[in-house]
C-alpha cells in the first residue's frame, strides 16, 4: 500500500560483516546466523505491512542488508530476490586510525551512514537497525516489533509522537529506566539523529568510547525533553522488559534480550 506525503518511511538496516578484523570466523556457522537474522528480520515486515513487498518508492518501508568488506558479489545478494537492498562498504578495510582499528560499533554506524546517503533517507524517516547475526523472537512476532507497529503504524503518530524505541541498559544489565548506555543490536531511531553521530550530538566521545554510549547520549539530547527529564522521555520509548531479540555479543551461544 503506498504511503501518504505525511508518513515517514521506515528502513530495516541490517549490518553484516563477512570477514571480521578478529580473523575468519567459522565462515559456514555465520552464513546460517545472518540467514535466521535476515529470515526473521522479513517476517517481521510480513507481520507489519503484510505482503506488501513491491520494490517501488511508494512503499512504507526497505529492507537493507549492508556489509562491509568492500564491493563484491557475496552470497548476501541472493537476498536482492527477497526485496532486500544489499550495499557493500569498505568500513572493514580501513587502515587503523593513530594505530588503532575502529570499533565494531564505530565501522556499523558509518555503514549505516552510507545507507543514508546512497538511498536518500529523509530527516525523519526511522531507521531500525539491527545486527544482522541476531534474530527475533516467535518468527518475528517479537515486543520490539509490536512497538513498531503501536508508534509508527497504527495512525497515533501524531498523539504521542514517540520518535525512537530504545531498550537502555547493557546486554548484561538491561534497564527498565533512561541511562547513559543502550543495547544496538536492535534499535529505532530518527536519520535526522543518526546524521548528528558521534561527535556533533556527543562532544565528549572519544574514538575507542562504546558506540552504544553515543546512541543513547545521542537519542537523548536530540530527542528528550529536557524541561521533563525526570518524568517520562518525550519523544522516546524506554523498553520495559524484553525486546524479543536473541542476541549472541561473542560468538554462538545465543540469549534472549
Amino acid at each position: 500500500s503506498a504511503s501518504s506525503p505525511t508518513k515517514r518511511k521506515i528502513y530495516f538496516v541490517l549490518t553484516a560483516s563477512i570477514k571480521t578484523t578478529e580473523g575468519e570466523t567459522n565462515v559456514a556457522a555465520r552464513k546460517m546466523q545472518y540467514h535466521r537474522g535476515i529470515l526473521s528480520l522479513l517476517n517481521a515486515t510480513k507481520v507489519l505491512f503484510g505482503n506488501d513487498d513491491d520494490d517501488d518508492d511508494d512503499t512504507a518501508y526497505q529492507v537493507v542488508l549492508v556489509e562491509n568488506n568492500g564491493y563484491r558479489s557475496t552470497y548476501l545478494d541472493n537476498y536482492k530476490s527477497l526485496g532486500v537492498k544489499v550495499i557493500y562498504t569498505e568500513s572493514n578495510n580501513k587502515a587503523p586510525h593513530d594505530g588503532r582499528n575502529m570499533e565494531k560499533g564505530e565501522k556499523e554506524l558509518q555503514d549505516v551512514q552510507t545507507c543514508i546517503q546512497q538511498l536518500n533517507m529523509q530527516p525523519n524517516d526511522l531507521i531500525v537497525k539491527m545486527t544482522a547475526r541476531y534474530y527475533l523472537d516467535q518468527n518475528g512476532h517479537a515486543p520490539f516489533i509490536d512497538l513498531i507497529r503501536q508508534h509508527f503504524l497504527s495512525g497515533r503518530e501524531s498523539s504521542n509522537n514517540i520518535q525512537a524505541i530504545v531498550k537502555f541498559g547493557s546486554y548484561d544489565r538491561p534497564s527498565n529506566v533512561v541511562v547513559d548506555d543502550c543495547i544496538t543490536g536492535l534499535i529505532a531511531l530518527p536519520v535526522k539523529v543518526v546524521m548528528q553521530m558521534p561527535t556533533k550530538c556527543n562532544p565528549t566521545y572519544r574514538p575507542g568510547d562504546p558506540i552504544e554510549w553515543t546512541y543513547a547520549k545521542c537519542i537523548l539530547k536530540e530527542l528528550a525533553n529536557q524541561s521533563n527529564d525526570q518524568g517520562e522521555k518525550k519523544h522516546i520509548h524506554a523498553i520495559q522488559g524484553p525486546m524479543g531479540l536473541w542476541i549472541a555479543p561473542a560468538g554462538t551461544k545465543y540469549r534472549l534480550v
